[in-house]
């Protein structure tokens, strides 16, 4: 198992002045959002104490809003998510066993273009770079999904520390990326939208969902969903 990287003294002062500073705004911002839940909610029992509205014409209104607000950057929320599995990477039980060299010319590492969540034990040990804009997800480059994917011979680079998330995925049942697992027979059509997603400009308040959410298969919709832990 690799060692934890270490950083040297100077390297450690930044680091801790940066999380410092973190969570001085954090604590602030937590005050401020407890003093604006405190005035809305003695606002709104005031509205219901004295009859301008009901909580059931509260509550239907207030779904309302949140189906408005879903895609919008206050919806998504900081959109940090880490990946809900203690269990040790190296010896886990549900590693998946795929022959990756040799379908590799055929899928083009298609999995690798495939957002992924890392788990805490991904992020503490460092050797697995993660997007600072969205953490702790797998960082991306354009056009080649992975920043850890070769950009030659489309292997992972940091095989032997691959995520969790990689190592308990298997593309034997996703039909994103097979048409027929055992002949081989790869799905072109859906794998260039796997990678062209990643290029894709991401405006700022729109949906950054794939367009093929609703056809992932079971194991990805774990990933995507139940497995992460969000705050």
């Amino acid at each position: 198992m690799p060692t934890t990287p270490t950083l040297t003294g100077d390297e450690a002062a930044r680091v801790e002045r940066g999380f410092l500073h973190l969570h001085s705004e954090l604590s602030q911002g937590h005050v401020n959002l407890r003093e604006l839940a405190t005035t809305l909610l003695a606002l709104v029992d005031l509205l219901v104490a004295q009859g301008f509205v009901s909580v059931d014409e509260l509550r239907a209104q207030a779904a309302q809003v949140r189906d408005r607000l879903a895609s919008t950057d206050i919806g998504r929320g900081l959109e940090l998510a880490l990946l809900d599995d203690r269990r040790d990477k190296y010896s886990h039980p549900d590693t998946a066993v795929v022959d990756c060299t040799a379908r590799l010319p055929m899928c083009r590492a298609a999995c690798c273009a495939i957002d992924r969540t890392l788990s805490a034990q991904d992020v503490e040990e460092g050797a697995v770079r993660w997007d600072l804009a969205r953490p702790y997800r797998l960082r991306r480059v354009d056009g080649g999904g992975c920043c850890h994917l070769g950009a030659d011979d489309r292997r992972c680079t940091v095989y032997a520390q691959r995520p969790l998330g990689c190592r308990t995925y298997s593309c034997s049942s996703d039909p994103r990326i097979w048409k027929d697992f055992e002949r081989r027979i790869p799905n072109e059509e859906s794998i260039a939208a796997l990678f062209a997603w990643q290029t894709a400009p991401r405006l700022r308040g729109t949906d950054v969902a794939a367009p093929w959410e609703d056809k992932m298969h079971p194991a990805e919709k774990l990933h995507a969903n139940e497995g992460e832990a969000q705050p």
